[in-house]
Parts: C-alpha cells; sequence; structure tokens
C-alpha cells in the first residue's frame, strides 16, 4: 500500500487527517486543480487505495496516484510515475480532458478561479429594515422566535421583498471556513405552495449559480466547529427545526442541524462522520411518521443513533418546555 502520509511529509504538501471534509482512512489536502479557490482541504486521498476526489468539484477525482502526484508536484510523467511505484502508467497526458484541466490551471489560473458567491444586494439583515422587516419578525415571534439578534449572529438570517426570493426568510449555508455555498429561502406567507426555495445550481441572467445543493451540505457548520461545548448533535430534517432546537438546547451543550430533507447524500455523510468526532453523543432526529426514513439512512452506511420525538409533529413544533426537555433527555 503506498504510503500517502510519508510522501505528503516529505515534499512538505500541507495534509489533514481530521477535520469536517476528512472521512476516515482518508488524509486532505488543498485540491491542485482548483487552486486558490480552495481555501481548504477538499481532495481526499483514500489511504486504501482507493483513488482521489474533491468534494468542492466531482470532475476533479481519479485512482491513479500517478496522475495525482503530477498534479501535487507539477512533475513530468516519468517523474510521477517512478514516485508512484508499483502503479501501472498514469492516463496518458494527451487526454483532451484531462489536460484541458491541467493547463487551465497551471498556465491559465485565472480561468479556472470561479467568482465568489455573495449574498443578493435585495438580501436584508434581519436585524435591520425598520417598517418593512416587520412582517418577518411578526413571522418568527409567531413560530416562537423572541431572540432574533441570535438567530442572526448565528445563521446570518436575511430578509427579501423583491425579486425571485421575495416574501422569504433567506437562510444562507455555509461551508466549516465560513464561505458561502449557497441559500435557500422560507416563505412567510401562508398561501405559497412552495415552502422553500433553494439557489439554482446554473445561473441565471438574474441569479448566480450555487456551489452545491442544501442537501449536500448541513446548516451552521462554522457555529457547529466552534462551539465550547459539544456534547450532543442532533440531526433533523429542516433547518427551522435545527434552529429551535439549537436555541434551547445550546445552553446544555445540545445542538442541532438539518438535512434540509429525508435523504442523506454522501457529502453529508462525510460532513456528519467528521463533526461526530466532535460532539460527545450525535443522533438522528425522527418524527413519527419517519419509519422509511429510518431504514434509508440505517442502509447508507453510517451509524446514527435514532431519538425519536413523540410529542409533536416535527422538532419545530414542540413548546420552548418540550424542546429544553428533549434536549436534556439527550444528554449523555
Amino acid at each position: 500500500m503506498f504510503d500517502w502520509i510519508t510522501f505528503l511529509r516529505r515534499h512538505r504538501i500541507d495534509y489533514v487527517t481530521r477535520g469536517p471534509s476528512t472521512s476516515r482512512n482518508n488524509v486532505n489536502v488543498h485540491c491542485p486543480l482548483c487552486g486558490d479557490s480552495d481555501s481548504g482541504h477538499h481532495l481526499g486521498i483514500s489511504l486504501l487505495g482507493k483513488g482521489w476526489h474533491c468534494w468542492r468539484n466531482e470532475s476533479h477525482s481519479g485512482k491513479s496516484r500517478a496522475r495525482l502526484i503530477q498534479l501535487l508536484l507539477r512533475c513530468d510523467e516519468a517523474t510521477a510515475k517512478e514516485l508512484a511505484g508499483g502503479e501501472r502508467s498514469p492516463t496518458p497526458l494527451n487526454d483532451n480532458s484531462f489536460l484541458n484541466a491541467f493547463q487551465q490551471r497551471f498556465q491559465n489560473p485565472e480561468t479556472m478561479r470561479p467568482r465568489p458567491l455573495k449574498l443578493l444586494p435585495e438580501f436584508k439583515p434581519l436585524v435591520s429594515g425598520g417598517v418593512f422587516v416587520k412582517p418577518f419578525l411578526s413571522y418568527l415571534q409567531k413560530r416562537g422566535y423572541s431572540n432574533v439578534n441570535w438567530l442572526y449572529e448565528t445563521y446570518n438570517l436575511h430578509w427579501c421583498q423583491k425579486g425571485p426570493f421575495a416574501w422569504r426568510i433567506i437562510i444562507p449555508v455555509y461551508d466549516q471556513w465560513g464561505t458561502l455555498q449557497t441559500w435557500t429561502g422560507r416563505t412567510i406567507r401562508t398561501h405559497e405552495e412552495l415552502r422553500y426555495r433553494a439557489l439554482g445550481m446554473r445561473p441565471t441572467d438574474s441569479l448566480p449559480a450555487a456551489k452545491y445543493q442544501p442537501q449536500d451540505t448541513l446548516l451552521g457548520l462554522p457555529y457547529l466547529w466552534h462551539v465550547s461545548d459539544p456534547k450532543v448533535l442532533l440531526i433533523a430534517e429542516g433547518p427551522f427545526d435545527a434552529m429551535w432546537l439549537t436555541s434551547w438546547g445550546k445552553s446544555f451543550g445540545v445542538y442541532a442541524t438539518c438535512l434540509f430533507g429525508l435523504n442523506l447524500s454522501q457529502q453529508q455523510m462525510v460532513l456528519i462522520s467528521a463533526l461526530q468526532e466532535r460532539f460527545e453523543k450525535t443522533y438522528l432526529l425522527l418524527d413519527r411518521g419517519a419509519a422509511m426514513r429510518a431504514f434509508r439512512l440505517a442502509t447508507s452506511g453510517l451509524s446514527l443513533p435514532i431519538k425519536r420525538i413523540d410529542t409533536a409533529k416535527d422538532p419545530a413544533e414542540l413548546t420552548p418546555e418540550q424542546a429544553s426537555s428533549f434536549c436534556v433527555s439527550c444528554l449523555p
């Protein structure tokens, strides 16, 4: 088995073996094809010989360690093959798709550097707006939220009155380093059929493209990676489930995030697996009607003990007393 740790140390390549993007039996480095746009360590290298994969860009992946060595060291094919040891020859560099990516990265890096995603100008902070923000604050108050400042400071919630996300509370989603990945908007209008609207993966005339779909991310990662008393992590379905439980559980060291749906993606599995090392206990949170969901997640390969809520339809409908009692019941 090729010793990636020794190789990276020998060539002074920065790497991590633990963290938000690093799964078990993997080591992570800066993606050489992403270049400066990778502010973290998003390229995972399997220590079991299963290849390498970038979580920022799925096209930046492969199984040939010689190819990866060539990218990391910017060396020629013969040198990479020699350093790779007993591996078969890497895919020739005259492979157009790989050659183009290589040339774009190292000869024209500006063409490979994506623009950072930013919130739209019409999105206004939840703590400002005078009379215009009142409908949004009223919606939150009806849901039981009284500490709007905490919501804004923790999740950077915004509101919007015009454009494609009009009359929605904007919930930005960040990676663990605080880089904006996407956002979703929750309508405050009762007659609106589409409760949540997320940013698309392709740009339009009025909207940028998301870096990831919400279903490939987790809510509140910068917050969860910096809390001082990480005792229990709860995995809920929706963002308001997670925010409600966190607002009542944080004083006990109980925090929540969400899957933005009923399924668990591979990217979410990696993020949760990393967070599990930080928290004493991690539970998958199921409401009364989620037996099939439990089965799907149980067969996904990630081991998560289950906590059920029997006193309400979902976590966001718990009373403050019920939410506090439930969080206390989860403590180790």
